[in-house]
């Protein structure tokens, strides 16, 4: 589960703690949930005596789910969470005269939206996990009548929407979410990955890489950017100088959309390149594997297998497809040393499910093989 931060990255309006709010975050930050919660506790009990309409009520809340968040108290988590929320809401709708009810009305209230999204999905409550996210970050429209994502979405919210929308088989809504991750930042790699498997057309996937490394150059050092928009709004900036990368992205790129297009030796090739660039890579080489065994390169894949193994032990990332191709090889070869020894062929799926025996060693053997 990944950990929740009370810290913003950027500015998101929050007031300024009090002493025992600051104290529970540095228990927090040393990992003493239990001493952390018990604090705000304390401070949540003395607010609602003294001031219970104080805005930094919700920082309280907050803290007191990030308690609970990490010992996986997920559905307490989300009371705090909305409550905090709601509180949020309330207050910056006061100041700012919103009308929108549901949208997030600042950064303070999508990071918490976002947290309470996660809570209900760490306990499968994927649809009403996904309702939370799209009500808080409505879609806009551009001048053009084209689609981009809300101001106050992040990269965290677009991937765990994205990701909430593929589990529940919304797929057009998925892949536009993950779109938005893309142009947000390039270096997302799992958005990549879950387009190319949703079937995004390479150009297309290339093309919105090239935006976002561009997005990401004029990035400022106060920590604003020039809000994404999508890829038809776009064109003049796609058809200028691309941007260097850290990264080989469109060699990755390319490796995955040809995979999942399956154009296995396409998508081997690049992998092969990656690889060599990247020798201790262990997922690269895995796919690299998986592409082999796909092939029919029995004995390569088992190698890179045995590499990955070697570079993590620790590695279960597509280990099964490796304990299927070990049970292959050992059955390839107990069928070659009972053919040379006894004539009888032990093979997996044979609709009988035991031995057969051989009177034609070299007939039969082909038949069986194909």
């Amino acid at each position: 589960m990944t950990q929740p931060t009370m810290l913003s990255q950027h500015h998101d309006e929050r007031p300024q703690r009090t002493p025992l709010q600051t104290q529970a975050c540095r228990l927090f930050n040393a990992n003493q949930f239990k001493s952390c919660e018990l604090i705000a506790l304390f401070e949540l009990s003395q607010m609602k005596e003294r001031s219970p309409g104080d805005v930094r009520m919700a920082i309280t809340l907050e803290i007191l789910g990030d308690c609970a968040a990490n010992t996986e108290r997920n559905r307490q988590a989300n009371d705090y969470y909305r409550d905090a929320a709601e509180i949020v809401h309330s207050y910056f709708q006061r100041e700012g005269g919103r009308t929108r009810e549901e949208e997030a009305t600042s950064s303070w209230e999508a990071g918490l939206r976002v947290k309470e999204s996660r809570a209900l999905s760490n306990v499968g409550s994927c649809i009403e996990a996904a309702a939370i996210l799209e009500r808080s970050f409505p879609r806009g429209r551009t001048s053009g009548k084209q689609r981009q994502p809300h101001a106050y979405a992040t990269l965290e919210s677009l991937m765990l929407l994205g990701n909430l929308h593929s589990m529940s088989g919304r797929v057009t809504d998925a892949l536009v979410e993950y779109k938005f991750a893309l142009l947000k930042d390039p270096y997302a790699l799992e958005a990549v990955e879950r387009l190319a498997k949703l079937g995004c057309d390479e150009s297309t996937l290339l093309a919105l890489m090239d935006v976002g490394l561009k997005r990401l150059a004029t990035y400022d050092k106060r920590g604003s950017t020039e809000e994404a928009s999508m890829l038809e709004d776009s064109k003049d900036e796609e058809q200028s100088t691309k941007t260097e990368s850290l990264l080989p992205l469109r060699e990755y790129a390319q490796a995955h959309s040809t995979l999942h297009r399956n154009q296995l030796t396409s998508s081997l090739n690049h992998f092969t390149i990656l690889s060599s660039q990247y020798p201790h890579h262990p997922h690269l080489i895995l796919l690299k594997a998986h592409i082999q065994q796909e092939l029919g390169h029995i004995l390569t894949a088992e190698q890179n297998y045995q590499r990955v193994r070697s570079l993590d032990i620790h590695w279960m990332e597509g280990m099964d497809r490796y304990a299927h191709l070990l049970f292959q090889l050992r059955m390839s070869r107990k069928n070659a040393f009972m053919l040379q020894q006894g004539g009888y062929l032990h093979y997996q799926y044979s609709c009988h499910g035991g031995r057969e025996k051989m009177e034609n060693d070299s007939v039969t053997c082909g038949v069986l093989d194909e």
